[in-house]
């Protein structure tokens, strides 16, 4: 019995962010796989779980509820990294202003405060993305990627989104397995 609660305390902490189904979208079956694979055998896995149920048009968009829930699990992702001290934070980062805005509230923390974060990327806009939005937002990007410990694209022809953001050693190929 003390071995079992010794061998789970050393296992590395990885708090993983994002929602799961339903709605059945990719970032949320991605989640919900990861919190469901063996990775719990090697790392202890807490989920601060972003699911917004309503209809998936509300997406992108500001309205109230998005900035309430946006700050919500910034606080509750503030009080994870004080109370559990993750090793490592997953965040699926999103292709557009207002959900690139959110994302920043977990990647830059994470950071600050000692843990080295992974990001998964799930499409091929963001060059766009980058490109089409304000100083601000790009500077906020720059900002935000250079905290980035490893950067996951779905697929080979993606590694080079990114630009100059960040160098190829920091960028990984894990192509879609779901389908």
């Amino acid at each position: 019995m003390l071995g079992d609660s010794l061998k789970q305390s050393t296992k590395p902490t990885v708090v993983f962010i994002g929602p799961t189904p339903p709605p059945h979208q990719g970032v949320a079956v991605t989640t919900d796989c990861l919190l469901h694979s063996g990775l719990a055998d090697n790392f202890r896995l807490i989920h601060l779980d972003t699911t917004d149920r309503r209809p998936m048009d509300n997406s992108g968009r500001f309205d109230i509820r998005n900035a309430y829930l946006a700050l919500v699990h910034g606080v509750r992702f503030w009080m994870m990294l004080i109370t559990k001290r993750p090793q490592i934070v997953y965040v699926p980062i999103s292709q557009n202003t207002l959900g690139f805005l959110r994302d920043s509230l977990f990647m830059i923390p994470a950071r600050w405060l000692g843990a080295r974060l992974v990001i998964h990327l799930h499409g091929g806009g963001f060059a766009q993305f980058y490109e089409s939005t304000n100083s601000f937002v790009r500077m906020l990007v720059r900002v935000s990627l250079s905290q980035v410990d490893l950067a996951i694209v779905l697929h080979e022809k993606f590694r080079g989104i990114f630009g100059n953001l960040l160098p190829p050693t920091r960028i990984t190929v894990v192509e879609n397995g779901i389908v």
